[in-house]
């Protein structure tokens, strides 16, 4: 009898970042981090918290895990993504929303016209007692900005700096992630995503999503290669 190939299903278990499944490992300084974003939305919390670090670190995880932590509690929330978005969140914020998040701010730096739109916006949300969660690769001061009034409020609040993780650790985080989706990893096929392509979190997790879809297809264990 020829056995046909299994057609994974779309709603297979695709996991977003979320703080459950975000790597701490033994950093007592990721887990206070952690703490401090899941607490950033009580009353009295600080306005701007600021993330930086290189690539791998986990700042847009923590971006991610943020949303839906607001989404979990019914607060609202939106991402900048495109200049043209901030009339239409500022719109939003005087119609209740909660937080913006900014990922890689310094994509919407450099030009006068947008650094002031985003600091009108910043002292909107400031005053009405709202929370920004803003990413970027260097420290606020080391910003390349035309509006130093903007440069300035970037530093005022939590500014954390997260460090790339090493080749361990990114095991140990794509070990969380499968065992997240339920799924028996074994060091071998770790060690393959992680040498085979970028060390990098993302690249990474979509190697391993690639590897569970193509196992699923083939009714097989999750294994090397596909």
């Amino acid at each position: 009898m020829e056995i046909k190939e299994q057609i994974p299903l779309a709603v297979k278990l695709k996991d977003g970042p979320s703080f459950d499944n975000y790597y701490v490992g033994s950093s007592a300084d990721r887990g206070i981090l952690v703490s401090a974003l899941k607490l950033s939305f009580d009353q009295g919390g600080q306005f701007l918290t600021y993330l930086w670090g290189g690539q791998s670190s986990g700042k847009s995880h923590l971006l991610c895990a943020v949303e839906r932590f607001a989404l979990d509690h019914d607060l609202r929330v939106m991402t900048l993504t495109d200049p043209d978005q901030l009339e239409a969140i500022s719109e939003a914020v005087d119609q209740g929303l909660d937080a913006l998040i900014i990922d890689d701010v310094e994509r919407f730096l450099g030009k006068p016209e947008l650094e002031g739109q985003l600091f009108a916006l910043y002292n909107q949300m400031r005053d009405l007692g709202k929370r920004w969660y803003v990413s970027a690769s260097c420290a606020p001061r080391d910003l390349e900005a035309t509006l130093p009034d903007l440069l300035s409020r970037l530093a005022w609040g939590g500014i954390y700096k997260l460090p790339r993780l090493v080749d361990e650790e990114l095991l140990e985080a794509l070990r969380l992630r499968s065992n997240a989706r339920g799924l028996t990893m074994s060091d071998e096929v770790g060690r393959y995503i992680l040498y085979r392509g970028p060390r990098d979190a993302k690249a990474m997790f979509d190697a391993l999503d690639s590897l569970d879809t193509a196992s699923l297809a083939h009714q097989r264990k999750l294994s090397i290669p596909f």
